[in-house]
């Protein structure tokens, strides 16, 4: 996994940070195969190690169902489409891309994550597909991803934010997620009640 160096202009200052696509692969539950998620990152890189390991990390998907990650890159994300005209966007390719000064990478890291069957991810086929469709199935699969991707970046310590958008189906992916991720403290060895 290797990410592109970049600088923007962000909440007002120049800040510098790397894009990367990544994969992370989820059990089953019951240590089968299960799903491979692919998730963008933007994490800010003008930090010392220090800054970085307590910095928040927002972790944000798209609704649908079925929708990918793809559209949160644009209104999130360290870059937006152009467009003077609001009232009446421009519909048609070529689109051009600028610094996009709402976003929110100027205070956290962000990993766009698309659920299995969404994007690039995808269940194993040797996989129960019953194990990833469903509420709660999916916020178990998806609070396993959070927690590889933590380990992963050593970000221990970094406040984790969730965010969902688009139908209240994310919303209720998103509180399903934080309530898992709560039970999962409390019951012996990470595992939810």
């Amino acid at each position: 996994m290797t990410g592109a160096a970049r600088r923007a202009r962000i909440g007002g200052a120049e800040i510098e940070y790397r894009g990367t696509v990544g994969e992370i692969d989820v059990s089953d539950g019951q240590d089968g195969p299960g799903a491979r998620y692919v998730f963008t990152e933007y994490i800010r890189t003008d930090l010392t190690d220090d800054e970085r390991a307590v910095r928040p990390v927002l972790f944000a998907f798209n609704g649908g169902p079925g929708s990918s990650s793809v559209w949160l890159h644009l209104g999130l994300g360290p870059r937006r489409v152009a467009d003077a005209d609001t009232l009446h966007p421009r519909m048609a390719p070529p689109f051009a891309l600028v610094d996009n000064a709402d976003s929110p990478l100027d205070v956290a890291d962000l990993v766009f994550i698309d659920p299995p069957g969404t994007g690039y991810s995808r269940i194993h086929p040797d996989a129960d597909r019953e194990r990833f469709h469903g509420v709660e199935q999916d916020a178990h699969a998806t609070l396993e991803f959070i927690g590889r991707w933590v380990r992963r970046n050593g970000r221990e310590q970094s406040p984790r934010f969730v965010m969902g958008e688009n139908t209240a189906r994310i919303a209720r992916r998103a509180c399903r997620v934080s309530r898992t991720a709560a039970r999962c403290a409390e019951a012996p060895r990470g595992r939810p009640r």
